[in-house]
């Protein structure tokens, strides 16, 4: 009996890879796409104690690190269900932090 012997088609498998690799970037892609809101709302954050005269201006601009101080007090206003941007003596709020 004579052995055989293993041989690989070198083009079909640079084809398999390629398609594999294809693919999975397609579901990376999709799972991104479908799943990224909730994954972008898993941010680190401090929390601030609101101490006497404190304004959301201030806090914001302090962990601001976009050069938009408003943009920065909506992500803290949203990242802690607030109504408006009052605040209260010994209030703890979040400060989302990239």
């Amino acid at each position: 009996m004579k052995k055989r012997k293993f041989t690989i088609d070198k083009q079909k498998f640079s084809k398999a890879v390629i398609s594999f690799l294809v693919i999975m970037s397609l579901i990376t892609i999709l799972c991104n796409f479908a799943f990224g809101d909730t994954i972008s709302k898993e941010k680190d954050y401090v929390t601030v104690i609101v101490s006497s005269g404190d304004t959301l201006w201030e806090i914001a601009s302090k962990y601001n690190t976009n050069g938009d101080v408003r943009k920065k007090i909506d992500d803290i206003i949203k990242f802690n269900n607030l109504n408006n941007s009052k605040l209260t003596l010994n209030q703890r709020i979040k400060v989302p932090i990239e």
